[in-house]
């Protein structure tokens, strides 16, 4: 079972809330130094390959919404990755894509934020969706905040709606024409529409199915993917069915993993079932695979009116760091993206006071820095694994 809520308030608005203050992310470094090299993970000592195959990195999200918690957050991934994520699951601006028109001003301001720092030293991953934060329906309007109401004729709208599928196309290519990515996902955690939603889902899925055949017709040589949620036997047999009817519309088998949210995990990295990651060979059998979003406590969550207590320490954050790497170069992976770089401590308050719900702070202190922005024991594994050489298929 989730620990978290379904339908909750929307963590996305509440964690933007800095959107006026915000600047792009600064160029991530490459790193290139070679060799074979030893991690510590908890009492054991693990080999690392002489190479690795996939890109590490973050989203730019900042623990705090001033100008210095920005410049550091970025200093902090311009350090420790090779590919920045650019989750931009704010809505859609649905009559401004429609008629190829510029975006509101909130929108354009964060995206050309983001792109006059863009630097050619770094990957880009970029993932859009038509999907709201209930993750089973049609995404609310962009403008002066993040999924307000679809304005006018839009506020109806269905998936399937020939409008929609047209401006959601539109706004796809737009911003891979101004991203210019190395990575795009089209839709994230589209999992649980079957089941959250119906009568919904068939309309979904052929949104899903217009979109991706468009783009891959405009951008042949770009992976367009879709993005999945990878947890315990129970979830994803739920939603098997749903995974195998869309995985056809996706160049890579892309996951959200968060293990310590199910029971039977929590917050000990050493309970994560041994099949956890390696599944995806028999979910998705041939198709290259991604994480694109993950992360593990590193002190405990509570929520106390819900009798809630998920364990959390640095040990096992660092513990789970370490398996989750080496996952990942046994399933010869494209990228990993860690969510929180620093814990959002600061933010949180702010969050809070401004009535936030609680569920929302378990992301809270998943950062491999904590929240006085110093560097946790996970970051040394992170760091290790960063120093291997990426190398990709071709060069192997």
């Amino acid at each position: 079972m989730l620990w978290y809520a379904e339908n909750e308030a929307d963590w996305t608005r509440w964690l933007r809330l800095g959107n006026s203050l915000r600047f792009a992310l600064v160029a991530l470094i490459g790193f290139s130094l070679g060799g074979v090299c030893d991690v510590k993970a908890g009492e054991k000592t693990e080999r690392l390959p002489a190479s690795r195959p996939f890109y590490m990195g973050f989203t730019p999200q900042p623990y705090d919404i001033s100008d210095k918690a920005y410049q550091q957050t970025y200093k902090v991934i311009r350090k420790h990755g090779d590919i920045v994520a650019h989750h931009l699951d704010e809505g859609v601006p649905w009559p401004e894509a429609f008629k190829g028109k510029s975006f509101h001003s909130n929108a354009e301001r964060d995206i050309g934020n983001r792109l006059k720092n863009r630097s050619k030293n770094q990957r880009v991953y970029l993932a859009l969706s038509p999907l709201a934060t209930d993750r089973a329906s049609l995404a609310g309007y962009w403008g002066d905040d993040s999924h307000v109401e679809r304005p006018g004729r839009w506020k109806n709208k269905e998936f399937d709606d020939p409008d929609v599928i047209q401006a959601y196309i539109n706004y796809c290519k737009i911003m891979v024409e101004r991203f210019k990515p190395d990575y795009l996902a089209y839709a994230v955690e589209v999992s649980d529409v079957a089941r959250h939603n119906p009568k919904g889902y068939p309309k979904f899925k052929t949104l899903l199915i217009k979109t991706y055949k468009a783009l891959k017709k405009a951008y042949p040589k770009l992976p367009v993917f879709l993005t999945f949620v990878l947890g315990d036997s129970k979830t994803m047999r739920e939603q098997s069915k749903e995974t195998k009817e869309l995985l056809p519309y996706s160049d890579i088998f892309s996951v959200s993993t968060y293990p310590y949210m199910y029971d039977g995990v929590g917050g000990d990295a050493g309970r994560v079932p041994s099949d956890w990651f390696a599944k995806v060979k028999s979910i998705a059998p041939g198709k290259p695979f991604a994480i694109s979003e993950t992360g593990f406590l590193a002190q405990t969550f509570t929520y106390i009116s819900r009798l809630v207590i998920i364990p959390g320490n640095e040990t096992e954050q660092k513990k789970y760091v370490q398996r989750l790497l080496m996952e990942a170069a046994k399933l010869d992976a494209e990228f990993v993206i860690w969510f929180v770089s620093i814990d959002y401590d600061k933010l949180w308050d702010i969050m809070s006071d401004a009535g936030a719900s609680p569920w929302l702070k378990q992301w809270r202190d998943t950062g491999l820095y904590n929240g006085e922005l110093k560097p946790r024991p996970s970051l040394s594994v992170w760091d290790a694994w960063l120093n291997v050489p990426r190398k990709s298929r071709k060069q192997r």
